[in-house]
């Protein structure tokens, strides 16, 4: 079992949070979503039928020299899913 955070140990010398200083770090973020069929195991996997496409998501996050500090590569249920993004114009 693993012991419990301490509420003082979520802070940094600075007195930032962990959370915050994460999201200093990263600077730019770049997602890719793509649908295929999956394969035999991927299909069984996620309790698919035949048919069924997936949602294939690559998310890259990057600090401000261009290093990648976070991926998620992702698998999901097409038909399970829905997408929105929002977008500011000005």
């Amino acid at each position: 079992m693993t012991p419990r955070l301490a509420a003082s140990n979520i802070f940094s010398e600075s007195g930032q949070s962990v959370a915050s200083r994460r999201m200093t770090l990263m600077n730019m973020q770049e997602s890719t979503v793509s649908a295929r069929l999956p394969d035999a195991t991927e299909r069984e996997l996620l309790d698919l039928p035949d048919g069924v496409p997936v949602l294939s998501v690559l998310v890259i996050a990057c600090d401000a020299s261009g290093q990648a500090v976070q991926v998620s590569d992702v698998l999901l249920p097409a038909d399970r899913q829905e997408l929105e993004d929002t977008y500011r114009l000005n």
